[in-house]
């Protein structure tokens, strides 16, 4: 029996190689706070959706399959956290009662500890299927439709007590039955466990015949024990699959709720604070548009636990975003919020904003300017230079390329002209850009581009930060008299 929530035709594994640099953008897009927000200390969850952020899906149709379980999730949430719990408390049963020396180091023990394990397995079996018949939610989705009917078709009442009693008689430790033949040497072969039901009409008991060996008899014991073995070499490697069947079954439901479970977490703390979320609209792979409402920063509202300022935009055809301002004017924020809304809409989950539409691009990297670091070998430019090769290196056409404050660890002059080379290198072959940038040289260099967008971060009239960026080229000058005057508002000072 198959899970298929994450995928329609192939299992999810929370194994899986992640992305290049999938650290590196955990830290620039603040999607540590998201995870620990959708994980609630639950290290199943936490790796569960950390495997999905960062392995992103690249097919419309792959990831219309999971929005559409997630829309399911939503809709339906107490029976997905029961059917999660239910799962992730048979694994943790398991692993109890493993590490209660449930190991076999014999085929008798093999048999009994498995036996142990079924019968665990089908009273959570239906266990499950108690949770879904006692369910009325609607579902929709080809994943959670196909999922709970063959929970309720499989795992019947009928179903169940059948293999209960299966289990019973294997446990029964009244004797065991077995069948053997003579060979040609009258030696025995082909010993066989046999089901007692057969040996149960009228007068078979007086005919059975059988040897105790007798106390102190070693040899005869040993030999017992051997052709036992033999006879229950079979039925202990069937059900020994079939309880690993049956843990692989529980730990990759457990293991694809558990993402869904954390889409509900972090919904739901950004509901109780009175932001909106949405299930983005995605675009076939190398596209260039890109258009939201209210679009915010995820780990923003974490962390400030309350609402924040949002971004409302819409572009076409656009290869280039150039965002200049006024410091602390919420550049880095909105960049921060376009990778997060980029890289949860491209694994299935939920994005911060009233609505999101944008194009599925190849990979998401990011080249954010890094604190100085006393045991860096190189200067500051050449280490955001050998960064900078590296992402070079894994990057592909279409792909999606955040810049924040990068080169400008050297003079305007030099840091304008290694960014533009790189910038429009990148453009020309298909990456689109976003970069955060004082370099005003670099920015004016693209001024009347129609595949570049300017945005730019303002003050209001009482000289105070709005923190939404405008469209708007960059301004030429910069915001010291205004910075020297708040500070100083007893000097008078005159530009000459």
């Amino acid at each position: 029996m198959n899970v298929n929530l994450m995928f329609k035709d192939s299992d999810f594994a929370t194994n899986s190689e992640l992305c290049f640099a999938y650290d590196t953008l955990k830290t620039d897009f603040e999607l540590r706070k998201v995870l620990d927000a959708m994980s609630k200390e639950d290290e199943v969850i936490y790796a569960s959706c950390e495997t999905a952020l960062f392995t992103p899906l690249k097919s419309l149709v792959d990831i219309s399959y999971r929005q559409e379980n997630l829309k399911d999730a939503l809709g339906n949430s107490t029976l997905v956290r029961k059917l999660y719990q239910a799962a992730y408390d048979t694994v943790l049963t398991k692993s109890k009662m493993w590490n209660a020396n449930l190991r076999a180091n014999n085929l008798n023990s093999t048999v009994y500890n498995a036996v142990r394990l079924l019968e665990l397995y089908i009273d959570n079996l239906e266990n499950l299927r108690l949770i879904v018949d006692a369910d009325d939610g609607i579902f929709k989705s080809e994943g959670f439709s196909n999922l709970l009917a063959q929970i309720q078709e499989e795992f019947s009442s009928e179903y169940c007590n059948k293999a209960r009693d299966l289990l019973g008689e294997v446990r029964n430790k009244s004797g065991t039955f077995i069948e053997v033949k003579l060979g040609s040497y009258l030696q025995g072969i082909n010993y066989t466990l046999i089901k007692k039901g057969k040996l149960s009409f009228r007068g078979f008991f007086r005919n059975v015949f059988s040897y105790t060996p007798e106390g102190g008899d070693n040899a005869g014991t040993k030999e017992m024990n051997r052709k036992y073995s033999i006879a229950i070499n079979d039925a202990a490697n069937a059900l020994a699959q079939s309880a690993d069947h049956l843990e692989a079954f529980f730990r990759q439901l457990r293991d694809e709720m558990a993402f869904y479970v954390g889409c509900l977490n972090l919904g739901d703390f950004l509901s109780s604070v009175g932001m909106e979320y949405c299930i983005p609209t995605m675009l076939p792979l190398k596209g260039f548009t890109r258009e939201y409402t209210d679009l915010y920063d995820v780990g923003l509202v974490l962390m400030k636990k309350s609402k924040v300022d949002v971004n409302t935009f819409r572009s076409e055809d656009k290869h280039m975003y150039i965002i200049t301002g006024v410091n602390q004017g919420g550049k880095t924020t909105f960049v921060r919020s376009m990778g997060q809304a980029q890289m949860m809409g491209q694994c299935g989950m939920l994005v911060g904003a009233s609505s999101y539409s944008s194009s599925i691009v190849d990979g998401v990297y990011s080249h954010f300017r890094k604190e100085e670091d006393s045991t860096m070998e190189s200067g500051k430019l050449e280490e955001e230079l050998i960064r900078m090769n590296d992402i070079v290196e894994n990057l592909h056409p279409g792909s999606l390329v955040f810049f924040n404050e990068s080169f400008a660890a050297t003079n305007e002059r030099e840091g304008s002209e290694i960014h533009k080379q790189i910038a429009s290198a990148l453009v020309e072959n298909e990456v689109e850009v976003f970069t955060v940038t004082h370099l005003v040289t670099f920015a004016l260099n693209y001024s009347g581009k129609i595949d570049v967008e300017f945005l730019r971060a303002e003050r209001n009239r009482n000289n105070k930060n709005v923190y939404s960026l405008i469209q708007g080229e960059p301004k030429t000058f910069s915001f010291d008299v205004e910075i020297f005057k708040s500070v100083f508002k007893d000097v008078d000072i005159k530009l000459t």
